[in-house]
């Protein structure tokens, strides 16, 4: 009997650390071609108040998450007509924008978005 207490504790223990060995780590990708711009973060969830705090600075919004665990996920127009879809939520950040539906001083304000984004996360 002692020993399936030991087997469950271990398993239990060898589970626990299994999960938070991957806790660290993020990916980042950025796709891009002729018509259309996506950005997308997987990282640690405890830097997405960093990632949260960086994104309502940079667009001026400090409402620009309803909530505290910064998720969203919706069509944004800015006051200066850039638009683009968000899709976020602790751990994930995802942009994805046409370029043919923004200027070219939209294009370049959204790329810098992102950019500051995964400067954030390194």
């Amino acid at each position: 009997m002692k020993k399936i207490y030991l087997i469950i504790a271990i398993s239990t223990l060898a589970i626990t650390f299994g999960c938070e060995m991957n806790a660290g780590n993020q990916s980042i990708t950025v796709r891009t071609d002729e018509g259309n711009y996506a950005f997308k973060a997987e990282y640690p969830k405890h830097k997405t108040n960093e990632v949260i705090t960086f994104v309502e600075e940079n667009l001026k919004q400090d409402d620009f998450f309803s909530n505290a665990e910064g998720i969203k996920n919706e069509d944004v127009t800015l006051a200066d007509g850039s638009k683009f879809h968000i899709m976020a939520k602790p751990g994930y950040v995802e942009i994805n924008f046409s370029k043919r539906d923004n200027s070219e001083t939209s294009y370049q304000k959204l790329v810098k978005l992102c950019m500051g984004v995964k400067e954030e996360l390194k």
